[in-house]
């Protein structure tokens, strides 16, 4: 099995409701979800675009997929109940369409501002699940192709198994798979009208999501969901295995 630390909106969130229409499947309950047509796109051409974000459920990424260092999948979902101890629930800024490069075009919902709060969460999640987490085989590290990173985002790979953390974090909500150039306009204006409701405000971060997969085929799927309830956010030391 491999697990994840994921933002993802509550199943009753309406955010959570269009995302399971675009990208066809409800992470929650690990079933499919009719996709809605939009007036340019039929279902069947988005199930193509939302193929990637269906295999991984709608998230933002705070920890990136690992395999366990030790089998104890039970102190894992203590660890995340404890990690949201203590956190208060905040808003970003206004969710927009981009398209975000790393090393591939896919379209994402992405606040318009980066906000000191999410970044904090995200790094202080990197830090608090590293002991975790089995180190990267070689294979792990090659699928993520290190001649395309910097050099400091090689170094955030070798050291925390994710190259995209800490300076070079940028939360966001995936929509689509890699895009050609003449896919990008189509599936932007579709998903403009799909989650309509949903751009220009801002997003509600009230929670977090152990997400797992029970194998490198399967579907991740929400294992553990932990609302937001505290006071403030805390700094909470990485634990020791």
């Amino acid at each position: 099995m491999r697990f994840a630390i994921y933002f993802t909106p509550a199943h009753d969130a309406p955010l959570s409701s269009a995302a399971r229409s675009w990208i066809g499947r409800d992470a929650f309950h690990g079933k499919p979800v009719d996709v809605a047509p939009s007036a340019t796109l039929s279902a069947v051409q988005i199930e193509d675009l939302s193929s990637f974000p269906r295999h991984y459920g709608f998230h933002g990424t705070l920890k990136a997929p690992f395999y366990l260092k030790e089998d104890n999948p039970d102190r894992l979902r203590n660890a995340v109940r404890d990690f949201s101890d203590g956190i208060t629930p905040f808003k970003t800024a206004p969710l927009q369409l981009t398209p975000l490069m790393n090393g591939h075009r896919h379209l994402t919902l992405m606040p318009e501002d980066r906000s000191e709060a999410l970044q904090k969460l995200a790094d202080d999640c990197v830090r608090f699940f590293e002991p975790f987490r089995a180190p990267l085989t070689e294979d792990d590290i090659q699928r993520r192709k290190p001649n395309q990173l910097t050099e400091r985002q090689r170094g955030y790979l070798q050291m925390w198994g994710y190259p995209y953390v800490f300076e070079d974090f940028r939360f966001h909500l995936t929509l689509s798979r890699a895009l050609e150039d003449e896919e990008v306009k189509a599936a932007h204006d579709a998903a403009q009208n799909h989650f309509k409701a949903q751009l220009g405000q801002p997003l509600l971060v009230d929670g977090s999501a152990l997400f797992r997969q029970d194998d490198r085929q399967s579907d991740f799927v929400v294992d553990t969901y932990c609302a937001f309830e505290g006071a403030t956010i805390n700094t909470p030391k990485m634990l020791e295995m």
